[in-house]
């Protein structure tokens, strides 16, 4: 999957991840040319991340030469990486909502804060 440079992929990203396709980035500057580079960090894909136009075309040629073999360490990072670590997730995101309704009770002083325990 060679990712575009101005308009990079968010959800067909991870797709093709979570398919076991490789997928080459070459960011910019802007946030949505480098959604798909932080969804390849979160991988812990960091090789696919082209940092110039030169490099770029050569990692796409390397990466063609051993596309296959990379198919099984991309499907293994379904398991091994943050980025499909569903049951951390739902842990971060359940202590922000806790840690949001706690500052919020301490402003308001008057929240049941037994509610979320």
């Amino acid at each position: 999957h060679l990712d575009t440079r101005l308009q990079s992929g968010h959800t067909t990203t991870v797709d093709a991840i979570w398919s076991g396709i490789p997928v080459l980035v070459w960011p910019a500057r802007s946030m949505v040319s480098r959604a798909a580079a932080g969804i390849v960090m979160g991988a812990g894909m960091a090789w696919a991340i082209a940092r110039t136009g030169d490099d770029y075309v050569d990692l796409a040629r390397r990466i063609a030469r051993k596309a296959a073999a990379l198919k099984e360490e991309i499907v293994e990072v379904r398991t091994t990486s943050a980025l499909f670590d569903l049951e951390a997730w739902v842990r971060d995101f359940e202590t922000a909502l806790r840690l949001a309704f706690e500052a919020r009770c301490f402003e308001a002083a008057s929240c049941r804060a037994d509610l979320i325990r």
